[in-house]
């Protein structure tokens, strides 16, 4: 019964996972699974609010974090909670970022909750204890090497060592600090939209490439980096895909007027790609805010 916004859906074990939102707290929260072949629902786990970004799955576990920065381990299998862990983070804004893990380590939270858990059982390895919250952000997190990229909207970009939980840069000015894309990383690069910029670091935080390109790209989608493109939503075009070597700007699939606004500073103008565009042979499928799903040729 409640509304899908930010948690995109995942796929293992044969299912399909997503989590819902409730801003009116009606009991409408959930993480669900569906039948992949059939669609049937299989179960609902309950959440004490909404979860608003990206949920992971590991070794048998879906995990999801809510608006109240309570983290939930969740049984694929059965839909059972398996642990939860409450992290420190603000009442306001409310917790959005979305997580990311690797191996046994889930990363979560953001601010100074942000936290290194054990996947198994939500021990504590480290937390964040050098920024804070800011505004609420929809970016999901990113692992470069050692790096844990994560983001805070009116600050910045934050590269924190995964092993220690130390601060290891911290990338703001006028365009980085004001952004709702979240980062990709491909070949060992951190690439990142932000306002009408595009960037690809390293994960020691260096440039190796920056390059303004007129247009407004401050939608939520993540860049899809293929070889060769850099492909991302924008909030007044639909699609942009940029060569990835040097950013020039390749093609561009408009969409429809945006049947309703999630874009900052947007209206009437908006044609907005927030959903981050998937790679499917030589095509891209991606989800658009004039209701349309479209399949654009890659090339």
């Amino acid at each position: 019964g409640g509304n899908i916004f930010m948690a995109s859906p995942i796929v293992a074990q044969g299912k399909v996972f997503t989590a819902t939102m409730d801003n009116n707290l009606a009991g409408l929260s959930y993480v669900v699974a569906f039948d992949a072949a059939t669609g049937a629902k299989l179960w609902s786990c309950p959440t004490a609010n909404s979860v608003k970004n990206t949920i992971v799955y590991s070794s048998g576990k879906v995990f999801a974090m809510d608006t109240e920065g309570t983290v939930y381990a969740i049984d694929a299998d059965n839909g059972q909670v398996v642990w939860t862990k409450t992290l420190e983070v603000g009442i306001l804004p409310a917790a959005g970022a979305g997580l990311v893990i690797r191996g046994d380590t889930l990363y979560a939270g953001e601010g100074k909750g942000l936290s290194a858990l054990a996947a198994a059982d939500g021990t504590r390895y480290w937390k964040n204890e050098e920024f804070a919250q800011n505004t609420g952000t929809t970016v999901s997190m990113a692992l470069a090497g050692n790096t844990l990229v994560s983001s805070v909207q009116w600050s910045g970009l934050y590269g924190t060592d995964i092993k220690t939980g130390k601060l290891l840069w911290h990338i703001g000015g006028p365009d980085m600090r004001y952004r709702d894309t979240s980062p990709s990383v491909y070949d060992g690069l951190i690439y990142v939209a932000s306002n009408r910029k595009l960037y690809a670091l390293n994960p020691q935080g260096d440039f190796r490439l920056l390059r303004h390109t007129n247009h407004v790209l401050q939608g939520a989608s993540c860049p899809l980096i293929t070889d060769d493109l850099f492909i991302v939503g924008t909030s007044l075009t639909g699609l942009m895909a940029f060569d990835k070597h040097n950013f020039d700007l390749k093609w561009t699939c408009e969409t429809g007027p945006a049947i309703f606004y999630t874009a900052p500073y947007t209206w009437k103008n908006a044609r907005t790609v927030d959903a981050a565009p998937v790679q499917v042979g030589s095509s891209i499928l991606f989800g658009a805010s004039d209701g349309v799903l479209r399949l654009a040729d890659v090339a």
